[in-house]
């Protein structure tokens, strides 16, 4: 996925009509910036259960950390959830393909970022449920 974006990249740079100069520059950019991504990758967490008290707790790494959710989207069956670390204030950014979550898991926290349910910080925020 990275290498086809790297090279979706690379290939609009080099069609653009900008000047030679700046098309060398902007690869240099992008070889940079896919280099650091590939030699230090970003973990993603791989389990999401949103507390009672409006936390989330994220498995990431083999370790647990409590969250705070920041911001969501929802664009047609893809969402995107992006939670702030509470001890060191880490963001952590996730996206949810269409396939990956259970029909009805997917249903629900679609629900509850709709709705509000999932930002919520105050005592009736959740209900524990893991997603």
């Amino acid at each position: 996925m990275l290498g086809l974006a790297i090279l979706l990249a690379l290939i609009s740079i080099w069609l653009s009509a900008v000047g030679l100069a700046l098309q060398y520059g902007l690869s240099l950019l992008v070889a940079l910036i896919a280099l650091r991504r590939l030699l230090k990758p970003r973990p993603a967490p791989v389990r999401a259960v949103l507390q009672s008290d409006g936390l989330w707790l994220l498995a990431i790494d083999g370790r647990e950390i409590m969250a705070t959710l920041e911001a969501s989207s929802l664009l047609a069956g893809l969402i995107s959830m992006s939670w702030r670390d509470q001890g060191t204030g880490k963001a952590h950014t996730r996206l949810f393909w269409p396939d990956v979550l259970p029909a009805h898991a997917a249903r629900q926290l679609r629900v509850w970022l709709r709705s509000g349910r999932a930002h919520r910080t105050d005592p009736a925020g959740g209900s524990g449920q893991p997603l």
